[in-house]
């Protein structure tokens, strides 16, 4: 797998920048999906910095951009895109994208859930990243 990237820098930059970043990679649509938010204007409020969001949404989108930079790396935006919303088999052929929109329903998933699904995740974008 190509070592371009640094894996913890979306956990060291402004939430902002984040969310432009993954609508750079990911496109609006899909990630307002990962957010688990029905319009994609939310999103420009977050990186203009006119609306803040819970910290597990931060946490999953910061989780999100790390998955993307790690495929953008080895692949394309359009291979990225693709990746979060196939049926993945190293996930039990759930969808990336809609795995992670679940994990931001704090009443629905405690702490350990979420680092499960995203070590699920992490492991499956690394192995698709090293084919």
């Amino acid at each position: 797998m190509p070592q371009g990237i640094d894996e913890d820098r979306p956990y060291t930059i402004p939430f902002p920048r984040v969310v432009e970043e993954l609508v750079e990679i990911l496109g609006a649509l899909l990630t307002a999906t990962v957010a688990s938010v029905g319009e994609t204007r939310r999103l420009k409020m977050w990186i203009d910095g006119q609306e803040s969001t819970s910290s597990r949404r931060q946490q999953v989108l910061r989780f999100a951009l790390q998955v993307a930079m790690i495929l953008v790396d080895r692949y394309d935006r359009e291979v990225a895109q693709s990746w979060f919303q196939g049926l993945n088999r190293h996930l039990q052929d759930e969808v990336p994208a809609l795995l992670l929109r679940d994990l931001n329903a704090p009443d629905k998933h405690g702490f350990l859930d979420v680092v499960e699904v995203e070590k699920r995740i992490l492991s499956a974008a690394r192995n698709f990243a090293e084919r």
